[in-house]
This record gives structure tokens, sequence and C-alpha cells, in this order.
């Protein structure tokens, strides 16, 4: 019995640093641009652990109709806020975030093919908070959309 639990304990360790290794960056350079509210703009939806809160489960959205999403961030889940969108359509796609009710960034381009993260960090993560992803031209979409905390 005690040898089983060593061996069960030992593979679980194993997996656990087997996981954390391939969590290691890669080589892919990661293109950021941060602005006065301390939002982060990559290309890279970044790693995930087991210790983010899913806030805003993963959607795909299809269709010439505007994409919104709701979550509310609390403290308790960390300071650092990630949300993240994949454009698989033609053409460029656009996204608000409103916090509070209030506006937090506008115009937010993605384009045809692309991904952004906007991350957001300190005080500013928690709230009600508001996704709005849309077409200008009303062309057809096809996002996928997530927010994590952590």
């Amino acid at each position: 019995m005690k040898k089983a639990l060593v061996i069960i304990s030992t593979a679980l360790f194993l997996s656990t640093f087997t996981s954390f290794a391939s969590a290691a960056p890669g080589n892919a350079p990661i293109q950021s641009v941060t602005n006065s509210n301390k939002t982060a703009y990559e290309t890279d939806p970044g790693d995930i652990s087991i210790l983010d809160a899913e806030v805003l489960p993963p959607a795909r959205h299809t269709g010439t109709s505007a994409y919104t999403g709701e979550f509310t961030a609390v403290p308790k889940n960390g300071t650092r806020l990630n949300v993240y969108v994949k454009n698989s359509g033609s053409k460029t796609v656009y996204m608000d975030l409103k916090r509070n009710g209030f506006y937090y960034e506008a115009n937010i381009p993605i384009p045809a093919g692309g991904q952004k993260t906007v991350t957001i960090t300190g005080g500013w993560s928690s709230g009600d908070w508001h996704v709005y992803i849309y077409s200008p031209e009303r062309d057809r979409m096809d996002i996928q959309v997530s927010a994590r905390q952590y």
C-alpha cells in the first residue's frame, strides 16, 4: 500500500512539473503597447494557469450582429484581467470595453485573421465589465472571445 502511494505521489509530482515546464515561454516574440491606463495589447493569449478565474467562458460568435458579453471581476481572483479575441473573419472587427458602465477602451482593432489580448492590471481589473465587438460595415464576423482574471 505504501509503495503504491509513493508511486502515485511521484506520478502526480512529475505531471505537475511537466506542465510547468511546458508552460515556459516560447521563442515567439510578443508585440505589445502600453498606455497610461496600464492596458497592454498582445498578440499571444499567454499561459493559462489553474489559478485563473475564467470570468467570461470561451465563446464563438458568427454572423453580422455585434457580440456582447458581460462579466464581473472581483479582487479575490487577482489584479490582472485578460480579454482575448481571435478574429477568424475576413474583415477587421473592433472591440469596446466598458467598466462599471463607463468606456475603458474603445475601437480596439482586431485585424482579419488576427488575435488580440487586452491586459488590464491593478485596481482597474475589478468591476462589472461589458465587452462589445462589432464590424462597422456589418460584415460577417467569426470571432472567439474569452476573459480570465488572475
